[in-house]
């Protein structure tokens, strides 16, 4: 669903009603020829912010987001990733695997807030057990964002505009062949995106679990397997940076 045109939707309705409200004889009635001054004056400010909200409010809701592109080199951290991604939102044909990567990164950031908690409980920091537990973690962590900042400069390659003609190619003058080809890059690109969400995501799922495990009663040496699945979903998202 694109949510843009739900919001411009529900503003109209708001601009609508608040007329209705203002100017209607069952409400308030307001008259520029009204006697009090006050109702008068107020009158013709509602009617013109109105209109500003009406005029304003459709632009802003409506017009293309812009786009800020980076280069692969300046593109290196994660506040230009979130912006990258934030710009594909409410894309017809993006729009979803942007949102789907901005969201796993808000929950990529809890994980680790819940794993570090969950290593300060279990093991006296400063320990070889606390050492090696953090060094997995903070690693499993760096190679996650970079993952991130990797799929945000695979994101800049899609354009909506471009990819709405591909789908059309055989109605243009383009050659088709030439166009096929495009299409396989989006193609390939998004495959890319999508094996590199999964990756952050059996990431997710094994740093959750290890902090589940620490949180109980008990020795963790149950948990070593699970720091070297750890180590190895480690290896495998550094593939996709």
């Amino acid at each position: 669903m694109n949510y843009k045109y739900v919001k411009t939707a529900i503003l109209n309705i708001v601009i609508i009603l608040t007329m209705i409200i203002c100017y209607s004889e069952g409400f308030l009635g307001l008259r520029p020829t009204d006697a009090s001054i006050l109702r008068a004056g107020m009158s013709i400010f509602m009617a013109i912010a109105g209109a500003f909200a009406f005029f304003y409010g459709n632009y802003m809701l409506l017009k293309e987001p812009e786009r800020r592109t980076y280069s692969q080199e300046s593109l290196v951290d994660l506040s230009q990733a979130r912006a990258v991604l934030a710009s594909y939102h409410g894309g017809k044909y993006f729009g979803r695997i942007a949102d789907t990567t901005s969201d796993q990164i808000v929950r990529l950031e809890r994980t680790m807030e819940r794993a570090k908690g969950a290593l300060g409980t279990k093991f006296t920091k400063g320990s070889m057990s606390y050492d090696r537990y953090d060094a997995t973690v903070k690693a499993a962590q760096e190679a996650a964002l970079s993952n991130v900042i990797a799929m945000a400069n695979r994101m800049q390659i899609f354009d909506e505009k471009d990819y709405a003609r591909l789908k059309n190619y055989k109605h243009d003058d383009i050659p088709d062949e030439i166009q096929q080809k495009q299409i396989a890059l989006y193609t390939d690109n998004m495959m890319q995106l999508e094996a590199a969400v999964a990756a952050n995501e059996e990431l997710i799922l094994a740093l959750d679990t290890m902090s589940l495990e620490l949180a109980r009663p008990g020795e963790a040496a149950q948990t070593d397997p699970l720091l070297e699945e750890i180590h190895r979903l480690t290896e495998q998202v550094k593939l996709y940076s």
